[in-house]
């Protein structure tokens, strides 16, 4: 083979190689841009779907922001509502307190006093077991040694709790009277309107975080206008709310849907009928008022007959009260005399003479604990109805004054 044939078929293979590394080259970039597109179409829905997450997180969000910010409100008309009726109830609670204050102020007495008597007739049961020498008085008396002792124990434990009990209701009604309870709570209720304030805030600004309310918290569209022979109208659309996390401002300016329209209509109102029905309005309150203050006026008065009634009750018990405590006393030293008698008594007739007075006085004085007893608990209820009856008076008052402002201001 000549140089030439050599040469040429050198260049033919050449020529052969370089289009077949090419169309290899084509293919290669015509999968690389097929690549490129699968690449950004994946971006896109990647970033769609990331979108999406996130606007639903959002919402989320403002969902339990709203929830919050509605919780903490009611929390707060709670709050407000029980410190008000505590304001409204605190005369009643510092009568009640006092009351039970005095009753166990009575009640610590009386059983201090008893303590006493029974504590020197412990010590003259004592005397009398040492001077005796018959085994079945020597049984009888430590009898009542023993019963004694447990009545004194009772009565023991009793002053503690009463001392207890008078030592609570004193720092409550101090508390009451210097108005400490109603300067924490007012403390509190200050502390949630804050709270309430920020959370408020936070739920309206919450909602503007949402990618639609962002593009329509400004709308501006402008129409266009189209001329005719008699006249083309421009209309405007504004909403307007106070309800938290909802927008507060939308305004649409031109016309709507790029529309014109050869009609206006106006809207007025007429001043008269506003007046005619504020009138009606007022005279309703005023005619409401009225029956309101007729209703409460007849019930104050059955209610002070009952506080008349109450009030003697509570006289004629205390009187009761007073005289049964006096013949405890008198009775106690009755009974500590025949026990030192029955000590002293030589004669077998007079100890048995001895004790059956001792033994009727015992039972005089158990009869006249109950009588106390049954008086103190009347005398309690009674004062419980006096004190309702004066709280209905003062709120039935209040409502009357309510009532008649408000007719007033309408």
């Amino acid at each position: 083979m000549t140089k030439r044939e050599e040469s040429i078929t050198e260049e033919t293979t050449a020529r052969t190689e370089l289009t077949y590394t090419s169309q290899e080259l084509k293919k290669v970039e015509l999968l690389e841009e097929h690549i490129e597109e699968q690449i950004t179409v994946s971006e896109v829905v990647i970033n769609s779907k990331k979108e999406d997450v996130k606007e639903e997180k959002t919402k989320v969000e403002i969902i339990n922001k709203q929830v919050e910010c509605f919780k903490k409100k009611q929390e707060l008309s709670s709050k407000i509502e029980e410190v008000r009726q505590f304001k409204t109830n605190i005369n009643t609670k510092i009568s009640k307190k006092t009351h039970i204050k005095e009753e166990s102020e009575t009640q610590l007495t009386t059983s201090k006093e008893e303590v006493k008597i029974v504590t020197s007739n412990i010590k003259t049961y004592e005397e009398q077991l040492k001077n005796t020498k018959i085994e079945s008085e020597k049984k009888i008396i430590e009898t009542k040694i023993e019963n004694t002792k447990k009545e004194e124990t009772t009565l023991t434990s009793s002053i503690e709790s009463l001392e207890k009990t008078i030592s609570s209701v004193t720092e409550e009604i101090t508390d009451l009277t210097s108005g400490k309870i109603i300067k924490e709570k007012e403390e509190s209720i200050k502390t949630l309107e804050k709270e309430v304030t920020k959370i408020t805030s936070e739920a309206v600004t919450s909602i503007t975080k949402l990618p639609l309310v962002q593009q329509e918290i400004n709308i501006n569209i402008e129409g266009s206008s189209t001329s005719t022979s008699t006249s083309t109208s421009t209309s405007t659309s504004t909403q307007t709310t106070t309800y938290p996390g909802v927008i507060t401002g939308v305004t649409i300016t031109g016309n709507i849907a790029g529309g014109s329209s050869t009609s206006t209509t106006t809207s007025t109102t007429d001043i008269s009928v506003q007046i005619i029905e504020k009138q009606e309005i007022a005279t309703k309150l005023i005619e409401e008022s009225t029956r309101i203050k007729e209703v409460a006026t007849e019930k104050t008065e059955e209610l002070k007959e009952v506080i008349s009634t109450s009030t003697k009750i509570i006289e004629n018990c205390e009187k009761t009260i007073s005289t049964n405590k006096e013949k405890i006393t008198d009775l106690r030293i009755k009974e500590k005399e025949i026990t030192t008698k029955i000590t002293t008594a030589t004669e077998s007739t007079d100890i048995e003479t001895y004790k059956k007075e001792l033994t009727s006085i015992s039972n005089q004085i158990s009869t006249t604990k109950e009588i106390i007893k049954t008086e103190t608990s009347k005398k309690t209820e009674e004062t419980s109805r006096v004190t309702d009856s004066t709280t209905m008076i003062s709120e039935m008052t209040q409502k009357i004054e309510d009532s008649a402002a408000e007719a007033t201001n309408a």
